[in-house]
Order: C-alpha cells, then structure tokens, then sequence
C-alpha cells in the first residue's frame, strides 16, 4: 500500500465518522482533502494500478451512501421549512382577523 493509500483510507474512515455524525461541515472539508488524495493516486496509477484502484473503489460505495445521506437530510430541512412557512401564514391569517 503506498502512502497515497494509506491517507486515502484514512480520509475514508473520518468521512465514515463525520457521516454518522451528520457532521457536514466537517464532511465537506474531508472531500475537499479526498479528492485531492485521489488526483495524488492518480498521478501515480502508471506504477500502481491495482493498488489505487483497490484504494478508489470502496470510496465509491462510500461517496453513493454519502450523496444518499445528504438527499435525505435536504428534502427534511426542506419538509421543516415548509411547515414553518405554513405555521407563519396561519399565524399571520389569524393576526389579520378582526375580532
């Protein structure tokens, strides 16, 4: 395993951690870190091949499970806003009554 690999695994289990944590910030500096990781292996693919991809393709998994996660928190953050939009328009309709 090169060294390359190594930080490429590494990177991989803190982004497994900050995923269950539903720590996006710290998600979003981890990707920052693994693409640029994964370019690094790249360059070095001609002498590594397998080794790389060895090390590239259970990021893939991770990256799918990733996307899914982050989907799914948008769309319940987007339910959240939506039904706060509706607490301020009844909230409002009820304000403009007149008694």
């Amino acid at each position: 395993m090169t060294e390359v690999t190594k930080k490429i695994a590494e990177v991989q289990q803190a982004m497994r951690l900050a995923l269950s944590n539903d720590d996006w910030e710290e998600l979003n500096i981890l990707d920052t870190k693994c693409r640029n990781l994964v370019e690094e292996a790249v360059a070095e693919a001609p002498n590594n091949q397998l080794i790389v991809r060895d090390a590239i393709l259970p990021l893939l998994e991770l990256y799918k499970h990733a996307v899914a996660a982050c989907e799914a928190h948008r769309d319940s953050i987007a339910a959240e806003l939506k039904g706060f939009n509706r607490q301020k328009s009844s909230a409002q309709a009820y304000q403009s009554c007149q008694f």
